[in-house]
């Protein structure tokens, strides 16, 4: 209760924090911030306070609701374990999002390249692969889409939905991937309502339709925080081998990985330092502290 009431109390002073924000602040500060100079936002930044002081509000009513929650007891805590249970109408329902994902993304995916799939095209998916694992003259260099792409049009000829092809099967996975993290997190009904938004969502769509390395930043961003959560608790070298392997491919993909895994890094030190935060009890080591020095091998 002492680690529930510490995160409530956090969460209830972020919230009345926001609603301070959005109250004080006037609109001309927001429109200096946003846009840096004199422009005028009009309407945005009036949108922008009232969605700061709601978001605020939110996390304050959270926090006092989540006070009020009675302790898991050991059936509760068997009933939380079932609802992470994995049947075989779970799979199914899975493969039958990944086939409507499929068809929503092959959809017109051999329309014309736009100007950074061009030269990612004439840069980088057209040299030799010994070349893309060398070079990085740019940002625009995703280097693990870049051979994917290569290896792609090598087998089915250049074409635009060749190049394509990895960032869709990027889409596929990412729904998985959102899955068993989700599940984590909250049991299988929120994570299959998730990812059955992920299936239709336009963004997503439309990222996955993209011959560039965003949606593998995204796989490999849900990979590898699932795979820390997992390695944390369990804290066995499958887990961990599983995120190194995730980090390692996110930043192939694109380097803005790293702010990934500093946020598990800065996360992780909150709760070293302070394990009631994240429901630790005080008679008993949290799992940070039991990890050792796995975490920083594994940054490493």
């Amino acid at each position: 209760m002492a680690g529930m009431g510490a995160l409530g109390g956090t969460l209830l002073a972020l919230g009345l924090l926001l609603v301070g924000f959005a109250a004080v602040v006037p609109n001309a500060a927001y429109s200096r911030i946003l846009v840096s100079d004199t422009k005028d936002l009009s309407w945005g930044p009036t949108l922008f306070r009232s969605l700061l002081a709601v978001h605020g509000l939110l996390l304050a009513v959270f926090a006092l609701w989540r006070r009020k929650l009675p302790v898991r007891t050991v059936g509760e805590s068997n009933e939380v374990a079932e609802g992470r249970t994995i049947t075989r109408g779970t799979y199914l329902l899975l493969a039958g999002f990944s086939a409507v994902a499929l068809i929503l993304r092959i959809w017109d995916l051999n329309s014309d390249l736009w100007i950074d799939e061009v030269f990612t095209l004439l840069d980088f998916v057209r040299q030799p692969a010994g070349v893309i694992l060398t070079s990085f003259p740019s940002q625009n260099q995703h280097m693990l889409f870049s051979l994917l792409a290569h290896l792609s049009t090598g087998v089915f000829g250049e074409s635009a939905w060749a190049i394509r092809l990895p960032s869709v099967i990027f889409g596929i996975g990412s729904i998985w991937a959102f899955f068993f993290l989700a599940r984590y997190l909250f049991g299988n009904r929120e994570a299959l309502l998730g990812c059955a938004l992920m299936t239709v969502s336009y963004h997503h769509i439309w990222y996955s339709q993209n011959a560039r390395g965003y949606m593998g930043l995204l796989l490999f961003t849900l990979l590898a925080t699932w795979c820390w959560l997992e390695a944390i608790d369990k804290n066995t070298k499958i887990w961990w081998f599983g995120y190194v392997i995730s980090v390692v491919s996110g930043m192939w993909i694109h380097p803005t990985m790293a702010f990934v895994v500093a946020g598990h890094a800065f996360v992780y030190v909150i709760f070293l330092i302070y394990p009631r935060l994240a429901g630790g009890q005080l008679d008993s080591p949290s799992p940070e502290r039991n990890a050792g020095l796995k975490p920083f091998v594994a940054w490493a």
